[in-house]
């Protein structure tokens, strides 16, 4: 009876280390398969009809983003402009809300934080903040082009505590140490 029990402990024991194995090989898998590039799918609810993120290129890096109503932003104003969606981003992922370069280069809409993010927890309408440093309001019409979105993947970081940091060439040198 013992050579039963210590049997089935060996195999119970020699089950578990498989399986602790298996479990490491799928985790290895996954983490390289979310590393490679490979499409990701992302679920976008469209909230207003004509706002969903279309690619004007093949190739493209952003997604056309527009806005969902018409307004007015005044001199000095600062306002969020809604995209008319909102997006399930898989975790890991975000989606970046960037100017249009072609906005930015002929009107006077400025982004005050330049790049937003949209994390993988927010379920909400996607905004873009502007802010009109011209002199005139600038009229928004819905269905405008305002800006555009790039997905991105977030690696996992860990913070590490430090006294000392690894010497390089830059240094501390920054904010234009390297010329207009």
């Amino acid at each position: 009876m013992e050579w039963i029990c210590g049997f089935l402990i060996y195999m119970f024991a020699a089950l578990g280390v498989a399986l602790l194995a298996w479990h490491l090989v799928l985790h290895m898998y996954q983490k390289a398969w979310q590393a490679a590039e490979l499409p990701v799918s992302v679920k976008i609810k469209e909230l207003t009809e004509g706002c969903f993120p279309v690619k004007a290129h093949p190739g493209d890096s952003g997604y056309d983003l527009y806005a969902a109503k018409d307004m007015k932003i005044y001199s000095g104003e600062t306002k969020i402009i809604p995209l008319g969606f909102a997006v399930e981003m898989p975790e890991g992922m975000e989606l970046q809300i960037r100017p249009r370069s072609g906005n930015s280069l002929r009107g006077t809409l400025m982004s005050p934080n330049a790049v937003g993010t949209v994390d993988s927890g927010y379920r909400g309408e996607v905004g873009f903040i502007v802010n009109n440093f011209g002199e005139r309001p600038v009229k928004i019409k819905k269905g405008m082009r305002i800006c555009q979105g790039v997905f991105g993947r977030v690696p996992d970081v860990v913070l590490l505590t430090t006294e000392e940091l690894s010497p390089s060439q830059r240094g501390e040198k920054g904010f234009g140490s390297t010329g207009v």
